[in-house]
């Protein structure tokens, strides 16, 4: 089993590679593309005048304002590759994704840092692994990645790694998190660690192996020993759904629908669901139509802490699938 879209899986020739369990060093740069992507422009809110008043707080965009079209970022993807997962510390500093760069059949992780000038201009390998490496999430300080791994067996795990001390960004030798209930049977993939670092969403298709459906679950975090919870409101109608991304305060969730009603290719699309306390259960999804387009596939990335911009994942230039941006305004 490969990684064939986002969230999605199709099913080819199991690869006969070793596990390999090295640390992730930065091993190998691509040179910056002629193209230039837009510069952001990350607003900390009022600057302080002085005086002893406390800063007011910067702007935040509620859950359900509306985006503005999404634009490319160029520089991550030179090489004519495939880029299947886009996700960034909370500073939106430094971006790291998962990316299939051919000749190579393998997707690796990649890590980009935001120049002086505002624009990622480079991506730099994060690990010489063998082995598919993808839908990575960081903490928000960057201090650890969870990410799905391709192991022996033909399915994928969840693996987790520290930030190594000084240096180049890169991380110490991963270990596995959460496994598979069938025992190597179902694939574990598309992780992400809460704000909080208390809780880790994931996608599994550990409901049904001999059909795989991915479902939504969740689980406690550092308890290693927990499988997780199916996060069952997401897939009400029996469709596939993965990618999960939460707001800071939990209380909103985007992630990638193939609902059974949508038209669309495969039907993967962007679907949000709120809730008002973190008690509760999600509410009725619904697809977030100006982050879809007609017979496209869109997959929600990373969200800024003030919920103001989103990365996603869209292969709606028609070649391949590549990083977009979206914004929205501040709520006065």
């Amino acid at each position: 089993m490969r990684p064939h879209r986002i969230g999605v899986f199709c099913a080819t020739t199991a690869l006969a590679i070793a596990a390999a369990c090295s640390s992730f060093d930065s091993d190998t740069t691509s040179p910056p593309p002629d193209a230039s992507d837009d510069v952001v422009t990350i607003d900390g809110g009022v600057d302080g005048g002085g005086g002893g008043d406390a800063e007011p707080k910067p702007p935040t965009c509620k859950w359900d304002a509306p985006w503005n079209t999404p634009a490319q970022i160029f520089n991550l993807n030179s090489d004519g590759g495939q880029i299947v997962a886009a996700t960034l510390t909370a500073d939106e500093q430094t971006m790291v994704i998962s990316r299939l760069t051919p000749p190579d059949p393998i997707f690796h992780l990649w890590f980009s840092e935001r120049s002086d000038a505002g624009k990622f201009e480079k991506t730099t390998r994060l690990s010489g692994s063998p082995l598919d490496q993808v839908y990575a999430s960081l903490t928000p300080n960057g201090d650890r990645i969870f990410y799905g791994e391709y192991i022996d067996g033909g399915t994928y795990d969840i693996r987790t790694a520290a930030r190594r001390d000084g240096g180049t960004f890169g991380f110490e030798a991963p270990s596995a998190l959460v496994q598979g209930a069938g025992a190597g049977t179902s694939n574990e993939i598309t992780p992400f660690i809460t704000a909080s670092g208390k809780t880790l969403y994931f996608t599994s298709t550990s409901i049904n192996v001999a059909k795989p459906t991915f479902r939504i679950f969740r689980t406690p975090y550092p308890d290693q020993g927990v499988f997780g919870s199916l996060v069952d409101e997401l897939s009400a109608d029996g469709g596939s759904v993965s990618g999960p991304l939460l707001s800071p305060d939990e209380l909103t969730i985007w992630f990638t629908g193939g609902y059974a009603t949508d038209q669309g290719i495969d039907g993967e699309d962007i679907y949000v669901a709120h809730r008002e306390a973190v008690t509760d259960k999600f509410g009725t999804p619904k697809p977030v139509t100006e982050l879809n387009t007609p017979s496209t596939r869109e997959g929600a990335g990373w969200i800024s802490p003030d919920g103001c911009r989103m990365y996603i994942i869209t292969d709606r230039t028609g070649i391949a699938f590549e990083v977009f941006l979206a914004t929205r305004t501040p709520t006065p």
